[in-house]
C-alpha cells in the first residue's frame, strides 16, 4: 500500500480529528485491518477534495459508507497480533463481534457504527445517508437485538 500524506494544503479541517473516526468505521465494519487502513486513507484523500465550504462530518458519513457499501466485504477477521498500526486490549473478546458481524444487514450496522459506537450527530447520519430518522433508529434498534443475543445480554 502506498503512503499518503495526511497534511493538507490550506487545511480546511482537522485530518486527524478524521483519523479515529473513519478507522473504528472502516475496523468494525470490515473486520480486516488492512482493509480498515486502506480504505480509511482513501476516504480522507476523497474529503480532501470537496469544495471548501463542504460540511465534512456530513461528507465523511456519506463517502465512508459509500465505499463500504461498494467493498467486498465478505473476508471477516481479526486477529490478537493485528499489526504495528493496532493495539487492542488483551482481554478483548472478539468472538460475538464477528458472529454478530455474520448475522447483521449492512445497513443496520452502518447505523449502529455511525449513531452508537462512533457517536456522530444524528443529524448528519440522517443527511448522509439519506434516511428518516424512524429508519435510522428501528436499524439501530434491530442491530442491538441481535447484538444482544450473540452475547447474551438480551433474550
Amino acid at each position: 500500500m502506498e503512503k499518503v500524506d495526511l497534511k493538507l494544503k490550506n487545511d480546511p479541517f482537522d485530518v486527524k480529528a478524521l483519523v479515529r473516526p473513519l478507522s473504528l468505521f472502516f475496523f468494525f465494519s470490515l473486520m480486516n485491518e488492512t482493509k480498515s487502513i486502506h480504505y480509511t486513507i482513501k476516504t480522507i484523500e476523497k474529503l480532501k477534495k470537496l469544495k471548501p465550504g463542504s460540511d465534512i462530518g456530513k461528507m465523511m458519513i456519506k463517502i465512508a459508507t459509500e465505499l463500504y457499501s461498494k467493498s467486498d466485504a465478505t473476508e471477516v477477521y481479526i486477529t490478537k497480533n493485528v499489526g504495528e498500526f493496532w493495539i487492542l486490549p488483551l482481554d478483548l473478546e472478539l468472538g460475538p463481534w464477528k458472529e454478530f458481524h455474520k448475522r447483521i444487514s449492512k445497513k443496520e450496522l452502518i447505523s449502529l457504527l455511525w449513531g452508537l459506537v462512533i457517536k456522530v450527530p444524528e443529524d448528519d447520519i440522517l443527511f448522509a445517508l439519506d434516511i428518516s430518522q424512524g429508519t435510522h433508529r428501528y436499524r439501530i434498534s434491530s442491530a442491538l437485538k441481535e447484538l444482544g443475543s450473540n452475547t447474551f445480554l438480551l433474550k
